[in-house]
């Protein structure tokens, strides 16, 4: 024990208790001196600490090989991105070397967007183009006629005469078709006020309102309480655009018929009319917009092609929906749906 004299050296005890037949206690404890074993468990420690340090450098660079071969993909993305700033726009990514994981669909999903914009963009210059004609006619007719009678009128007034009631007919055209094009304009960036509506009393109204100077405009039956919600104005829009393709399809000779008919949860309008009809190849093109079925006749009436196109719009911002039937020589029905009013 002449470790005992030296209190700097590390030493390990260890004690316990020994019972002789019910004697007192006596305590034994055996120190041994942890001195030999010292240099192997500083040695283990330091083999312990290099091999954290081997395991920490291992894993940066594990970490920064997987971190850079997983941004490859969108750092590609970036380029294909800058390349298009100033250039094609619309131009879709190149996803054929992308995985199929969150990054692939990323790219797929970014095609898909620019896609939606690229219908967007041909359908608004599809409509420019064709509101720049429609706008291009009547202001063509009114500056020829407006020429032709500074010319002609002063030496025979009855050039005078025929020359403004072309420029009043188109000048008339020219606003309605302005302000169908500032209806749809408002129509896109705005919501309708919806409330209550009674088709028993609304319909009927609409009628009466017209039937003095349309005698072949009928009504069915009499029409009992339908409450719908939906934007007073509008619908009228609907109804007054629907009935008016409706007169001078029949004609002054020819009937045109409302109906209204409840099923389940839904309301069924249908305006009929017994007019030549329409092909079957045009049915499913009308409610485009600036679509006619005959573009001189619909001129000549005062259309401007976008009346079945703001129906429709209306239509289903109301949650409804329209449709047409029609037959070459047996008339058209045209049908509006709208749900029932909880």
């Amino acid at each position: 024990l002449n470790f005992l004299n030296h209190p700097s050296l590390p030493i390990i005890y260890y004690t316990t208790i020994l019972k002789i037949e019910t004697k007192p206690f006596i305590f034994l404890q055996i120190a041994l001196s942890s001195s030999p074993n010292q240099a192997t468990l500083l040695q283990f420690i330091g083999y312990r600490l290099l091999e954290l340090l081997i395991a920490v450098v291992i894993s940066v660079l594990f970490s920064y090989f997987l971190a850079k071969r997983a941004l490859t993909p969108i750092t590609a993305v970036i380029q294909e991105v800058k390349h298009m700033a100033g250039k094609n726009l619309l131009k879709r990514l190149d996803a054929s070397h992308l995985a199929p994981d969150e990054i692939g669909r990323l790219a797929e999903t970014f095609n898909q967007l620019l896609e939606r914009i690229s219908e967007s963009f041909e359908f608004q210059q599809r409509f420019i183009s064709d509101a720049s004609h429609e706008l291009k006619t009547p202001l063509t007719a009114i500056r020829g006629h407006a020429q032709f009678l500074l010319k002609r009128a002063l030496q025979d007034p009855q050039h005078l005469e025929r020359g403004l009631k072309v420029v009043i007919k188109e000048s008339e055209r020219l606003e309605k078709l302005v302000g169908d094009l500032l209806y749809l304009a408002r129509s896109e960036n705005s919501e309708f006020v919806k409330q209550p509506l009674d088709l028993g009393e609304f319909i009927p109204e609409i009628v009466a309102e017209l039937h003095p100077i349309y005698p072949q405009l009928e009504l069915a039956d009499e029409l009992e309480s339908i409450l719908i919600k939906a934007d007073p104005d509008a619908l009228k829009r609907v109804f007054l655009n629907l009935i008016d393709n409706a007169l001078r399809a029949a004609g002054s000779e020819g009937t045109v018929v409302i109906e209204c008919r409840e099923k389940f949860n839904i309301v069924e309008i249908s305006i009929s009319d017994n007019g030549p009809g329409i092909e079957p190849e045009h049915l499913s093109h009308l409610f485009k917009r600036f679509y006619r079925v005959d573009a001189a006749r619909d001129r000549d009436q005062g259309g401007t092609g976008l009346g079945l196109s703001i129906v429709q719009e209306i239509v289903e911002m109301h949650g409804g929906e329209i449709k047409v039937k029609s037959e070459a020589g047996q008339g058209t029905i045209f049908s509006v749906y709208f749900p029932l009013a909880k």
